[in-house]
């Protein structure tokens, strides 16, 4: 058996939040979460799914190289419809339109599920998809990995949180009340990525006076988060 694996500090940030008991790893890739949650003793059992076979056979390997080969079910499917109900499911590295359409296809992950989503972008999609589909976003944290950051949520069923206004669907409260020591960097990260793309508009053929205003409604929304966490 191989030495205790050790994870990047993006999926690092994911175990952290995993709770004791029977986990799913949708997209597990090469399975060194699933490996990592058995070796500490925080899962119970783990479902490891993946929509093609490269990854599940690479995540076997894994597993086998630990010793844990017959502890791990892997499940070759779209998302969670080859598996059964856990007590925590992870989705990590995915874009937040596809985490959206997996839990749209898993309806059982609003009872009580605790869901730890990673989403690599459209993160204002996944945010507002969850909100107006009866999830309730209840912890969220930057991380850092590679000179990128990324925003890790815990959500479950419940009555959304209304938002303050169209910034948080990209920076969530909760980060500004925890006073996450990466806020200043992520705010400026996308304060810059919307400038961008706000010049782009002005310079476009077509006008889109819509859209315009939303992004300026959201730049002042930021902009006034990162002056209060400038001051922490």
């Amino acid at each position: 058996m191989s030495g205790e694996r050790r994870l990047s500090k993006r999926l690092q940030a994911v175990a952290d939040l995993v709770r004791p008991g029977s986990v799913a790893d949708v997209g597990t890739d090469h399975g060194y979460l699933a490996v990592y949650l058995l070796q500490k003793g925080i899962a119970t059992d783990v479902t490891a799914t993946d929509i093609h076979e490269g990854p599940l056979a690479a995540a076997r390997a894994t597993a086998a190289a630990q010793g844990l080969e017959g502890q791990i079910r892997f499940v070759l499917c779209d998302g969670l419809t080859g598996c059964a109900p856990a007590d925590t499911v992870v989705i990590a590295g995915m874009g937040g339109e596809t985490i959206a359409h997996i839990l749209q296809n898993a309806p059982w992950t609003k009872s009580g599920a605790h869901l730890i989503l990673q989403p690599q972008s459209k993160q204002d999609v996944l945010t507002q998809w969850l909100h107006d589909n009866g999830y309730r976003i209840q912890d969220a944290r930057l991380v850092e990995d590679e000179g990128r950051l990324y925003t890790v949520f815990v959500a479950q069923g419940g009555p959304p949180r209304p938002f303050d206004g169209p910034e948080e669907l990209y920076v969530n409260r909760l980060l500004v009340e925890k006073r996450d020591p990466l806020l200043p960097a992520y705010t400026a990260f996308l304060m810059e990525r919307l400038e961008r793309a706000y010049r782009g508009l002005e310079k476009a053929a077509v006008p889109r006076p819509a859209e315009q205003a939303r992004l300026k409604s959201i730049l002042h929304g930021l902009k006034a988060i990162k002056q209060e966490a400038d001051k922490w």
